[in-house]
C-alpha cells in the first residue's frame, strides 16, 4: 500500500511527503490488522479507506 503512494514525492514538498509515506505505512499496518480481525474482509477497510479520505479531503479543504 506504501508503494502506490510514491507518487506524494512528486506533488508534495519532500518532508511532508516523508511523513505523508510513515503516516500511509501506519495505516497500511491498521487495515492489515483489520483484514486479519474480520476474518479477510477487504470490504470493511475499504470503507475505512473512504471515511479516511473523506476526512482528508474535508481538513485539506476547510483548514
Amino acid at each position: 500500500m506504501t508503494i502506490t503512494h510514491i507518487v506524494f514525492f512528486y506533488i508534495m514538498p519532500f518532508y511532508n511527503a516523508i511523513l505523508a509515506i510513515i503516516l500511509v505505512f501506519i495505516a497500511s499496518l491498521y487495515f492489515g490488522y483489520l483484514t486479519k480481525v474480520t476474518k479477510q474482509n477487504i470490504l470493511i477497510c475499504g470503507i475505512i479507506h473512504t471515511l479516511f479520505n473523506y476526512i482528508h479531503f474535508f481538513i485539506y479543504c476547510y483548514f
